[in-house]
């Protein structure tokens, strides 16, 4: 279920940032087999010929896309004003002529803990 909504999410703002014609191109997985049972987060690819912009560019603007995404159906990250959106971007690079991205879904106590993991790590 998780998957399914951040799945459509990525799939209303990518058309905002990058050529519309990627349909059937992008591809999400869980990466909690890497990090463990509860952790809703998930990584894409695109081929790297859909992008236009460098991969900081990419960044930002799926971060505000996917902002003003959770803003307009009213997805409530959490009480915490520090946390704009339920999505974020936890990591994002090339490898093998592909775009990979990955995107948190922070829905619950694992992942946000996750994420602040990530955050101490970098």
């Amino acid at each position: 279920m998780s998957q399914s909504i951040v799945d459509q999410a990525v799939e209303r703002v990518l058309p905002q940032i990058i050529d519309d014609d990627y349909r059937g191109t992008l591809k999400s997985q869980a990466i909690a087999k890497v990090w463990g049972r509860g952790v809703m987060a998930f990584e894409y690819e695109l081929p790297v010929d859909k992008l236009q912009l460098t991969l900081l560019d990419f960044k930002q603007q799926l971060v505000d896309e996917l902002h003003e995404y959770s803003r307009n159906h009213h997805f409530d990250a959490s009480t915490t004003p520090e946390i704009q959106s339920v999505f974020r971007v936890t990591d994002i690079w090339e490898f093998e002529g592909k775009i990979h991205f990955d995107i948190a879904f922070l829905i619950n106590q694992t992942t946000i803990e996750y994420v602040e993991d990530l955050n101490r790590l970098n």
